[in-house]
């Protein structure tokens, strides 16, 4: 393998030029855009974790990431888009894990290993499945059904944005049509629909954070009326 070697597996691509993708190049702003209104949420409620400022920061990446493969489109690339999204799904669900922890009387520690190992055992799982499999998009299936599972149980806990990661399971799955139509719409949609991946992941990821944000004013909230 050369890590300079072309790849050409979107619709949009017909060659191997920087801007043989000018759509699914572009439309990574999505991710950059959402990571800045992401951190200035945080900061209008004063969240300054370390895990606020990780999602915010891989998030960010994961635009830049993107943009670099939808330009170069070659193997270097390709490790510069997958590592922030495997950062960002693997940061997620081990602080959300520590939520949980928290909330069930055992270590935040233990809740965010618990939760990350099941992660990977379901990643590992489906990887059986062959890879490409809905076009690619059966890579993603173990992060589908882990926010469909945490996005029912933040609704049930949580009053604080209850029912953000419901909404990101919905735009998700739309996401990850339009991801797995693409090679097949390219006769009918030249520019093939992976742009509507970024466009809608940009939002999910959003929500993501905005539920997690969520989840830590509830937190405090509820130490607040446990003082007194």
């Amino acid at each position: 393998m050369s890590w300079t070697e072309p790849l050409d597996i979107y619709c949009e691509r017909l060659g191997p030029e920087f801007w043989a993708e000018p759509i699914n190049a572009i439309s990574n702003i999505s991710f950059i855009v959402t990571a800045v209104f992401a951190y200035r949420l945080g900061q209008r409620i004063q969240t300054r974790t370390l895990g606020f400022y990780w999602l915010v920061t891989t998030l960010f990446a994961i635009g830049v990431g993107s943009f670099l493969f939808h330009t170069f489109a070659n193997h270097w690339s390709m490790y510069a888009d997958i590592l922030p999204i495997n950062l960002f799904q693997l940061g997620f669900i081990a602080l959300y894990g520590a939520i949980i922890g928290r909330r069930i009387g055992v270590s935040s520690i233990l809740g965010g290993v618990v939760l990350l190992i099941g992660f990977i055992v379901l990643t590992k799982g489906l990887a059986q499945f062959p890879e490409d499999t809905l076009n690619g998009s059966i890579r993603y299936a173990s992060a589908w059904i882990s926010l469909l599972v945490i996005g029912i149980y933040h609704a049930i806990s949580f009053s604080e944005e209850r029912y953000a990661l419901i909404l990101a399971t919905v735009c998700f799955t739309f996401s990850l049509m339009f991801r797995s139509l693409d090679i097949a719409l390219c006769d009918n949609i030249p520019p093939g629909t992976h742009f509507l991946w970024h466009l809608l992941n940009g939002y999910v990821l959003y929500l993501v954070i905005k539920a997690y944000i969520g989840a830590l004013s509830f937190e405090q909230k509820l130490s607040k009326q446990t003082d007194y």
